[in-house]
Order: structure tokens, then C-alpha cells, then sequence
């Protein structure tokens, strides 16, 4: 008897959630525990709009290759599901092979998840999202289905609660986010995304190079105080910029940031020593590079050749 009521109370743990659909995805997709005994958010979100709102979820894989055709099928799909649902219904329409897909929501859900949410989950969170090493599809599907419980009881949710629920949803109503999806943010932040290290050093160089330099020469002269706002202004444009990387990573990977600043923490004091000691040489170093490649204020322009003055 005791092992009858172990088998049950197992089978009921790992129990296929109804009130939701996975349509070509795994069927471990549907328990509410993954192989390893980690909870499976994807299904555990989609419950709970289920359960909790009377929303029905429908995530859809599809090999459509184009995000058009893809997008045309997803709104057909809906129109014949929609009246099933009694006008409650989310369809994810994806293709993670092409980064893409379709969120369509029906009209009476619109008032909780708006057109700009949905434009930042379909533009940006899929791409951030789909086709990494580093997480799964299961795990990227259920921080998209999270953003829906997080816009539905962001209200009623205590800090800490919120801060627990970050790292299995996308907070799509973020401010700096809503900045980072828009150009020219978009592009700068994909470079940094693309080769983060060789960002970290040229960014700054070049911005310098357009805000500092090519301004003083044209506008500038010998004016210190015009030198001191310039500057300001490319720290201010740099300062921003990494803010906004920062801030999007930890959206998308809160545990990777929490990893990064602990590492940064234990490991300040080398750098602080190092820097103090160093100092000088590195300074030396940094003129060194800067001259060689501009020429210096009285030198050659190495872009064009020519004298800055």
C-alpha cells in the first residue's frame, strides 16, 4: 500500500498540466519537473495563467522559415483557436532556428499586455533568447510565457517575490529596456553583445575620437570649459550605453550579473593594488597607443591623413 501511495504521489508531482498546449515540443515539456528535478517554469507559467487568470497558452514550433509567412500562419492558427477559449487566449508562434516568431493575444488581454510589451517580447526577447548554448528552449520559453504572470500580478507581488520571479521571467515594462530596443541603442548593443571585450576598449576610443576630439577641433580651440563639457558629454553617451547593456543582461540573465559582481567584488582588491601600482605605466601605455594612432594635436591625422588643426 505504502508503495502505491509513493508511485502516486511521484506520478502526481511530474503531472501533465492541463489548460494549455505544446504543439512539436517534447512531451517532458508538459510536466511540471524537467529530467534533472528542476522545476519546469515553462509549464508551471502556463498553469498558473491556466489556473489563476482562465488563460489558455498555446505555445506553437513551426519550421517556417520566414518571419512574414510565419507571422501570416500564427494569425490564422489563432482565428481558428480563439473561439475555443472564450476569447482568453495566448498563442507563441516560433521558430527558433530563425530567432523569430509571433505573440498574439486576444483583444479582451490587450488592456494587461500592450502593443509594446508584445513588440519587445516578438523583436527582442526571442532573438535574446533562442538559439544559445547557454539555455535551453525550454527554459528561453518559459521566461517568454513568465512575462505574461509578471504583467497579470506585478502588482500584488512583494519585492521579494519579485526578485524571485526575475529569474524565470522577461520584465518587459522596463524603462531602460524600452530604451534598448530602439536605434541607435539597438545596434550598439548587438556589437556589444557580438565581441563585448573588444567593445568594452574601442567604444570608448571612438566616441571619444567623434565627441571629444573632432568637436575641440572644429569648435572647441583652447577653451577649457568647452574641453570639460565635451568630456562630460562622452561620459554621459558612454556611461548610458553601458548602463543599458548592463541592464538588459540582467533582464534577460539576472544570475550571470549576480556571478559577475560577485567575481568583480572578490577580486577588487587585485585590481585596486595592481592599478595603484601600475599606474603610471598604464597611463604611459594609453598616451603611447593614443598618439600613435591620431599623431597628437600637432601630428598627422592617421584617419585622413592630414593635421588636425
Amino acid at each position: 500500500m505504502k508503495k502505491i501511495v509513493f508511485i502516486a504521489v511521484f506520478i502526481r508531482i511530474g503531472l501533465v498540466f492541463a489548460g494549455f498546449e505544446f504543439i512539436n515540443l517534447p512531451q517532458s515539456y508538459n510536466y511540471g519537473y524537467t529530467e534533472m528535478s528542476d522545476r519546469n517554469m515553462l509549464a508551471v507559467h502556463a498553469h498558473r495563467l491556466d489556473k489563476i487568470h482562465g488563460i489558455k497558452a498555446i505555445v506553437y514550433k513551426t519550421d517556417t522559415a520566414d518571419a512574414e509567412q510565419l507571422r501570416h500562419e500564427a494569425y490564422g492558427y489563432f482565428d481558428n483557436r480563439e473561439e475555443s477559449a472564450e476569447g482568453r487566449l495566448i498563442l507563441v508562434y516560433f521558430n527558433p532556428k530563425i530567432k523569430a516568431g509571433s505573440v498574439i493575444v486576444s483583444p479582451g488581454l490587450r488592456e494587461s499586455f500592450s502593443e509594446e510589451h508584445i513588440r519587445i517580447i516578438e523583436e527582442d526577447s526571442m532573438k535574446a533568447l533562442f538559439g544559445r548554448w547557454y539555455i535551453s528552449e525550454r527554459r528561453a520559453l518559459g521566461k517568454i510565457m513568465g512575462s505574461f504572470v509578471y504583467l497579470l500580478e506585478k502588482d500584488t507581488l512583494s519585492k521579494r517575490e519579485l526578485e524571485k520571479l526575475a529569474r524565470d521571467a522577461v520584465f518587459v515594462d522596463e524603462p531602460l529596456l524600452g530604451i534598448a530596443v530602439k536605434q541607435p541603442f539597438r545596434d550598439l548593443l548587438k556589437l556589444f553583445y557580438f565581441e563585448p571585450v573588444s567593445f568594452i576598449f574601442y567604444f570608448p576610443f571612438l566616441m571619444y575620437l567623434l565627441v571629444v576630439r573632432f568637436l575641440m577641433v572644429n569648435f572647441g580651440k583652447n577653451s577649457l570649459k568647452a574641453f570639460i563639457s565635451y568630456n562630460l558629454i562622452w561620459l554621459g553617451i558612454v556611461g548610458f550605453v553601458f548602463t543599458l547593456a548592463v541592464k538588459k543582461t540582467a533582464i534577460y540573465f539576472p544570475e550571470y550579473i549576480a556571478m559577475l559582481s560577485l567575481f568583480m567584488a572578490v577580486n577588487a582588491p587585485v585590481y585596486l593594488f595592481f592599478g595603484g601600482v601600475l599606474s603610471r605605466d598604464i597611463q604611459n601605455a594609453a598616451h603611447k597607443y593614443l598618439y600613435e594612432v591620431t599623431g597628437g594635436f600637432e601630428g598627422h591625422n592617421a584617419f585622413e591623413g592630414r593635421e588636425w588643426k
